[in-house]
């Protein structure tokens, strides 16, 4: 699969993680206002975040699974996390972000996962990516719907946050809906070698 890739956009720079990311992701990620809206558990502990981080090449080069870091392209703060979790066999990906809080609402997430929509139909050659959100996170749905996802349904009930039932909102973009918004699936000069 080659090195994890670096994607640049306007005003960010997805890149791999490090383990000098270990403390400020953690801090980060751990924010209730960001911890309440993801999948994370309230008990992750720093030493499991740098496990984690240790095993993304190998979750790269096994299984094409994708972790990067997002970052501003010229303070290299961190604002963010982008991923895509594969399912070869059925040569599709699960879309997943958040975005640090003191961030929200400056068009990181739409800017940042338009990219990793792109790289995931042009370079990795997919047919399907799903994402999915809290029903509680309408901002969350508003996002994929810019990048070109397609509500595909509600899950009622279907995870379990903080002992709590939540509903889940699940949308799809297919190969096809990506050309109508996209256009071509040749690759673009965005991919950063450093």
């Amino acid at each position: 699969m080659g090195p994890i890739p670096r994607i640049k956009t306007e005003r960010l720079l997805l890149r791999p993680f490090c383990l000098y990311d270990v403390k400020p992701y953690y801090r980060l990620i751990t924010d209730p206002n960001v911890l309440s809206g993801t999948d994370m558990p309230h008990e992750l502990e720093e030493g499991a975040a740098r496990e984690w981080i240790m095993a993304h090449t190998e979750f790269w080069q096994k299984r094409k699974e994708l972790f990067l870091l997002i970052t501003d392209l010229h303070t290299r703060e961190i604002v963010g996390s982008a991923s895509l979790f594969t399912y070869e066999r059925h040569n599709k990906a699960d879309l997943g972000y958040w975005i640090a809080y003191n961030e929200w609402g400056k068009g990181y997430a739409t800017e940042s996962t338009s990219e990793m929509v792109k790289f995931a139909f042009r370079t990795m050659k997919l047919h399907r990516l799903e994402a999915n959100h809290l029903v509680r996170n309408p901002s969350s749905g508003r996002v994929l719907e810019k990048i070109g996802f397609q509500y595909e349904g509600l899950l009622r009930e279907s995870y379990l946050k903080d002992g709590i039932y939540e509903d889940l909102k699940y949308y799809g973009m297919l190969e096809s809906d990506f050309i109508k918004k996209y256009g071509k699936l040749e690759e673009e000069k965005n991919e950063v070698k450093e």
